[in-house]
């Protein structure tokens, strides 16, 4: 699966967050902290390596890395179990590409 595949899956799941498709909850941190709506804040997420991947540019792999830990951070916040398949994607794509570098 490419990068873009990926972060075509995690556009799809903002898709569903932002039309109520896809539930969500807060947990005690982020209840308090008052963050604003998940979608807007998984946005900033995808824009990490987003935009150069859905536009064919290499990303170097640690930018890959710290946005899959960003994701997982997300899913654990907001419980959004959607995440599950593109992060697990995007885990075997970093493997892949670690594979090639040896």
């Amino acid at each position: 699966m490419t990068l873009h595949d990926i972060c075509q899956e995690v556009t799809e799941v903002e898709e569903g967050l932002i039309y109520g498709q896809i539930s969500f909850n807060y947990d005690n941190l982020m209840s308090a902290m008052k963050p604003g709506h998940p979608a807007d804040l998984l946005d900033d997420i995808i824009q990490e390596v987003g935009w150069d991947a859905l536009e064919g540019k290499p990303v170097e792999l640690s930018r890959v890395k710290d946005w899959v830990k960003d994701l997982k951070r997300f899913k654990a916040a907001f419980k959004v179990k959607e995440l599950s398949l593109p992060i697990k994607h995007a885990t075997e794509y970093i493997k892949e590409q670690e594979s090639l570098l040896r």
